[in-house]
């Protein structure tokens, strides 16, 4: 059996998304094992891309970050942590990391980074039932099932 490296806690470091990151972005949003559980399975073009992440990026009331691997001396963007406005204080999140990074525990210890963030909001996920790496995933990271798919963390402080 392959063995994963797995992550370590100082390893990890959310940024704000740039310009700079659409086309990286863009390369993870096609990728098979991306749309497989997305929500939307429909694959934008890079134009449709470029647009939507542009106006995210822009937004004030979004927060869209690069999730980033410290390797030594090299610094390498990994995934993704979107958080949309749902309502006052409330936010929907969206996660996901480079099919290369699946099982090192990359999405776990950037969930813990962003309630560190943002620890004063509400977010809530919603999770297909049959994605049942990320179902555990939200659920280890201390988000309460409140459906089938559906997934709430309420403010930590």
């Amino acid at each position: 059996m392959k063995r994963l490296k797995l992550i370590n806690k100082t390893d990890l470091q959310l940024r704000s998304e740039t310009i700079d990151d659409i086309l990286q972005v863009f390369k993870w949003q096609c990728a098979p094992q991306t749309r497989r559980y997305a929500l939307n399975k429909d694959i934008p073009t890079l134009l449709e891309h470029t647009d939507w992440m542009t106006r995210k990026i822009a937004s004030q009331d979004d927060y869209i970050y690069i999730i980033e691997l410290n390797e030594g001396a090299k610094i390498s963007s990994v995934g993704v942590v979107r958080l949309d406005l749902f309502a006052e204080n409330t936010y929907t999140i969206s996660i996901f990391v480079a099919p290369n990074q699946y099982g090192k525990g990359v999405a776990k210890e950037a969930l813990a980074i962003l309630d560190k963030l943002h620890p004063s909001i509400v977010i809530n996920a919603v999770v297909l039932k049959e994605n049942i790496a990320s179902q555990t995933l939200f659920s280890r990271a201390g988000y309460i099932k409140i459906g089938a798919e559906n997934f709430t963390r309420q403010p930590l402080v």
